[in-house]
């Protein structure tokens, strides 16, 4: 990125022309909500310098969220890992909805509910790579409902897993 960034721009803007032709294909069928899993994130921080990310990915982002809007639908976004530094990214590009939300790197509910979740829903959080996997029936029941407690209000929140579950 730091070497070829007009490179790594291009590139990302072929693959949202690409994405946007897939998605157009979905709308001619009717589907309502698209996604695109990108993960851009690893456990304690991002792929990217949260600078280059709003260069190079916020703008794709942004034209594939502006594309589903004008079919009347959503556009959702996945990346496992802490995702908070692009929150402010996302809602700036008009994402409906972030997920998997993990827990697992630290992404905690309640203060993203309060400062984003008005303005884009949020997906997931229960901690699959531990209480869904290995937990307890009671673990599941309590994540469950502390989750709710912590981001339900209001709506803007579904519930799931924080990953994908392992088995």
């Amino acid at each position: 990125v730091r070497k070829h960034l007009n490179l790594v721009k291009e590139l990302a803007r072929i693959l949202g022309k690409i994405t946007r032709e897939f998605h157009n294909c979905l709308f001619e069928y009717g589907i309502d909500m698209v996604f695109i899993c990108d993960d851009w994130a690893f456990k304690n921080k991002l792929i990217y310098n949260p600078k280059h990310w709003n260069e190079i990915v916020k703008p794709v982002y942004k034209e594939l969220a502006k594309n589903a809007h004008a079919h009347d639908a959503h556009f959702l976004v996945h990346s496992d890992g802490d995702v908070r530094e692009t929150l402010p990214f996302l809602v700036d590009a008009r994402v409906d909805a972030i997920e998997p939300l993990e827990s697992e790197a630290g992404i905690k509910l309640k203060p993203l509910k309060k400062h984003f979740g008005d303005k884009i829903t949020l997906i997931g959080n229960i901690a699959a790579s531990d209480i869904l996997t290995f937990g307890t029936i009671e673990d599941t029941i309590n994540a469950t409902k502390q989750a709710i407690m912590d981001a339900a209000s209001g709506g803007g929140y579904v519930l799931g897993a924080g990953s994908d579950i392992l088995g």
